[in-house]
């Protein structure tokens, strides 16, 4: 089966201090090794990016620099 990865997935993937890090990463393991498909699509990459370098002080913002979101997106390609 083929699983898209919704960006609050994404996120959570690459942050270790969310709450929800150890199950997502888990969670994602287990569907791995059964075989099944992961997958992203443009639009949950451009959210992760508009996440990840939104300023800290903007609702939801991570913000990280464009080198780092860069390096975390090239990252998410290769492992999923």
């Amino acid at each position: 089966m083929i699983y898209l990865l919704d960006t609050g997935i994404l996120l959570r993937i690459l942050d270790r201090n969310d709450a929800l890090h150890v199950p997502v990463r888990k969670a994602l393991a287990v569907l791995k090794a059964q075989g099944h498909t992961l997958v992203t699509a443009t639009q949950n990459c451009a959210e992760f990016w508009n996440v990840s370098t939104r300023p800290l002080t903007a609702r939801g913002g991570h913000g990280l620099s464009v080198q780092e979101t860069d390096r975390r997106l090239r990252l998410l390609e290769r492992s999923i």
